[in-house]
This record gives C-alpha cells, structure tokens and sequence, in this order.
C-alpha cells in the first residue's frame, strides 16, 4: 500500500504536526506540543473513508512531570477518560 507522510514543526522544535495519508482510505492527522518544561499536550484524528466503512476516532491527551513521577490523561472520542501516574 502506497503512504504519503508530511511532518512540519516549530523552529524551536516546541510542537509538532503530522498527517498520514494511505491510499487504502486510512487517514491520521497528530498534533504534539510542548506548553511549559512540565507540560505537553497532544491530539490524535484517524479517519477510515472505504467502500465499505467510514470511521474515524479522536484522542487528546496530557502529560505532566511532577518531581518524582509524570501524570497522564486522556480523552478519548468513545468517552472514554484515562489517568495513570507513571513512577
């Protein structure tokens, strides 16, 4: 399968954007940025478009540093909420 990928980023290198398109009909679209020296965001698009479906699902998620430990978020587009404290 034939894929075509575009990356493009801040000159600081502070965020960072992507889109992936598959000629199968699977698309995805990224999104990552750093906010502050503690915190990133990031979204995610992915979009199915066949004959025989379409479909396509979100995810935004966080992450944050604590002094010992990161803590994470997500939001998912199937309203499903996530949230882990990583050590």
């Amino acid at each position: 399968a034939i894929s075509y990928l575009l990356k493009y980023s801040g000159t600081k290198c502070n965020w960072i954007a992507t889109a992936t398109i598959r000629l199968s009909g699977v698309h995805q679209l990224t999104y990552w940025q750093r906010i502050s020296e503690k915190l990133d965001v990031t979204a995610d698009l992915q979009a199915m478009a066949t004959p025989t479906r379409r479909d396509a699902t979100a995810t935004m998620g966080a992450k944050y540093e604590l002094r010992a430990a990161n803590f994470h978020t997500q939001l998912h587009s199937s309203r499903k909420i996530s949230t882990w404290l990583e050590q």
